[in-house]
């Protein structure tokens, strides 16, 4: 492949992945200045204003591995990455879905693992829930 398709490839999985984020959005707007306002939080939340610029660039960086996997061998080596990417963003995209539009937090477990450092052998994870109108993290290793 040249360089203007490698480019195309790149303009189209940052358009299918923000068009991913977009749909999120549409369950999550409406919600921000109702629902979501009225539950509890931790003190560690961001203000509001940088969530839309924050979660642009994760998508757009999102965007940007997936066409690293795709980029030295195609759609066909790359397959089972690929599908897992996929599947991430449609299980992305449905919790937006459940989370605000029908008010369950309950029914979304968050897992968020993070590799710190490239040491395997030390995972933090942070899982919250919904506990009393009280969303409640706790730290598992």
């Amino acid at each position: 492949m040249n360089k203007t398709s490698h480019a195309l490839a790149l303009v189209i999985f940052i358009a299918l992945s923000l068009s991913a984020g977009g749909l999120g959005a549409i369950a999550t707007t409406p919600e921000i200045d109702g629902w979501y306002k009225t539950i509890e939080k931790p003190s560690w939340n961001p203000p509001g204003c940088v969530f839309g610029s924050v979660w642009t660039t994760l998508y757009v960086m999102m965007a940007v591995a997936a066409w690293l996997v795709w980029k030295p061998a195609g759609f066909k080596a790359a397959k089972t990455p690929l599908n897992i990417f996929a599947l991430q963003f449609a299980l992305n995209v449905a919790e937006s879905w459940v989370f605000f539009p029908f008010h369950q937090p309950g029914w979304v477990l968050r897992g968020d693992c993070r590799d710190v450092a490239g040491d395997r052998g030390n995972n933090n994870c942070v899982l919250q829930e919904l506990e009393d109108g009280r969303l409640v993290d706790g730290a598992v290793r």
